[in-house]
């Protein structure tokens, strides 16, 4: 029976020793996981001035484009006709031409009836006013010229002054004065019937060909000059006010290295709805050292701002909410409101209000999304994003989803 409790006592005294020397077993160290290095781009805040280029693109188009019409009735003469598209005039140059014989004879019917009125009143004007009758002798003579009335450049005889009542009393009872005025008129008639190139232009459509009927108001083709032009443009709204009517402009014609000089010509003060840009017209003067300038050709505009104060350039991505950017400060990101100056394709000026030289912005876009956790680590750098919540509209799953997955690998980072 001793033997037995002898036994027993080994036995518990042994698995006593054996716990407590397991107890004493240092324990085996676990492998720390490395720390997760994240790296990220900061500008540093230096208030500058800055003057900006605004590129803009758009179409140039000839600044006087003609509808060609015509004001009479008749048929189109094929002499002197060049009305065809693509066909080049200098000024003064002969387009087309109506038939204006009809008008031509009422024209010589109405100045015969003149020239004998004035063989009556000059006879019975040296017996009453013998002093006026020498300027009425003139203005016979040029009347009386074929040339008068047959050239479409030429202009009829200005009417004499007079002076003496008797004179003006004659003037009236022998119907000078209506008949007169009857002449001009049909001259005017008869000049329609002939068009000539206002400009330097060409013809861009053609809508009729020699031989033709027209009627007044009948569109026959259109005209455009090619000296000067005009470029549309649409400024972007956040640049618009840095931008100054008489302000010069390089325009750079599209697949073309040389630049040619512009100037600002109009701003709108509207917005295109479309667009939520500002339409602005660039006009290009006539040069001799422009490279040839088709209508309707594409080009960029690039328009040189105004010198802005007291700002500091960030990538365009660097922007979320429209106004907000990452600050770093006391080891915490925190989202801050900036006033945007200016922006470019590319990059935007922000205020220096409100910022201090030497803050640390952050310039990419990779960090936007932590702004919708509670929590952004980077690094040993681990603390609350003060700020605005990202606001998550319902119909935005792939965002929400964006989110939770950045959430998720946050946590499993830490």
């Amino acid at each position: 029976m001793k033997k037995i409790i002898f036994s027993i006592a080994i036995i518990g005294l042994a698995i006593t020793l054996f716990v407590l020397l397991k107890g004493q077993k240092p324990e085996s160290k676990r492998k720390a996981k490395p720390p997760v290095i994240k790296t990220f781009n900061i500008i540093t805040v230096k208030e500058q001035s800055r003057s900006i280029e605004i590129k803009a693109h758009g179409k140039i188009q000839s600044l006087t484009r003609i509808q060609l019409k015509s004001e009479v009735q008749g048929r189109l003469l094929k002499s002197g006709f060049k009305l065809r598209a693509g066909q080049n005039f200098s000024p003064g140059q002969l387009i087309f031409q109506v038939d204006s014989r009809q008008a031509q004879l009422a024209l010589e019917m109405t100045r015969a009836k003149l020239l004998t009125s004035l063989s009556d009143f000059i006879p019975e004007l040296r017996s009453q006013s013998p002093d006026a009758v020498s300027k009425w002798e003139e203005y016979f003579k040029v009347l009386q010229a074929p040339e008068t009335i047959k050239a479409s450049t030429s202009k009829l005889p200005k009417l004499p002054t007079m002076q003496e009542s008797r004179e003006q009393m004659l003037f009236h009872r022998m119907g000078i004065s209506t008949l007169h005025f009857t002449l001009e008129q049909q001259k005017l008639q008869v000049d329609k019937h002939i068009t000539r190139a206002p400009s330097d232009g060409t013809i861009v459509t053609s809508q009729v060909t020699s031989g033709n009927i027209v009627t007044p108001g009948q569109i026959l083709g259109l005209f455009i000059s090619t000296s000067q032009h005009e470029m549309q443009v649409e400024i972007p709204l956040s640049s618009v006010n840095q931008v100054q009517v008489g302000k010069n402009v390089k325009i750079q014609l599209e697949g073309h290295d040389q630049f040619i000089s512009g100037k600002m010509t109009r701003i709108s003060q509207s917005v295109d709805p479309s667009t939520q840009n500002v339409p602005a017209v660039v006009s290009i003067p006539y040069s001799k050292n422009n490279p040839k300038i088709l209508d309707s050709r594409f080009g960029t505009a690039i328009i040189s701002s105004k010198s802005i104060q007291k700002v500091f350039a960030l990538p365009v991505e660097a922007m979320f909410h429209g106004n907000k950017v990452l600050v770093m400060a006391d080891s915490t990101l925190t989202a801050r409101v900036a006033k945007v100056k200016i922006q470019t394709k590319d990059s935007v000026y922000i205020s220096t209000e409100g910022f201090k030289d030497g803050e640390e912005v952050e310039k990419g876009s990779k960090h936007k999304l932590a702004l919708c956790m509670n929590e952004y680590s980077l690094g040993n750098i681990t603390g609350p994003v003060q700020g605005t919540a990202c606001w998550q509209p319902p119909w935005t799953k792939r965002i929400n989803s964006e989110i939770e997955k950045n959430h998720k690998q946050t946590k499993n980072d830490q």
